[in-house]
């Protein structure tokens, strides 16, 4: 039998809200899960801000601090891979539930996606580059302790 520990926004209403789980095998799973009776009922999801960053929402556990157009890149980028639901999930539900779980309020995700698409280098997905970039610099530096440490 698989553990998992809920992450999730907790309110009183009597309404869906929506959960990711993560499993003992490592493995994420986004679902949805009636909302528990902690907090309060109403809570408003933050807006963005001028500079596109978006404000902090007490009531989520995860709080996405990045850029709001960065998040939509990579709901798009876990949209386009099939990674929810075997891929069974169309993006007009996905990126609410995404949207929540980070405690994230956005007008329109397509809007985004126009401006990602229109961006002129030669990648345009900027924020995935920088973040596989980032990654594999995490792997050499680890890598590198590994050696220092033999």
């Amino acid at each position: 039998m698989q553990q998992s520990h809920w992450l999730t926004q907790k309110t009183n209403c009597s309404t869906i809200i929506p959960c990711m789980t993560i499993q003992k095998t490592g493995r994420v799973c986004l679902s949805a899960k009636p909302s528990l009776s902690y907090g309060r009922c109403g809570n408003t999801l933050p807006q963005a801000t001028s500079d596109n960053k978006t404000t902090e929402n007490p009531a989520s556990p995860l709080q996405w601090t990045g850029n709001a157009i960065d998040l939509v890149e990579l709901i798009y980028g876990i949209n386009e891979m099939g990674c929810i639901n075997n891929g069974n999930m169309p993006l007009k539900q996905l990126a609410p539930l995404l949207y929540k779980i980070f405690g994230v309020e956005s007008k329109d995700c397509y809007r985004f996606y126009i401006d990602i698409k229109r961006r002129k280098n030669e990648s345009r997905t900027y924020f995935l580059d920088k973040m596989q970039e980032k990654l594999n610099e995490k792997m050499l530096r680890d890598e590198e302790m590994e050696r220092m440490r033999r």
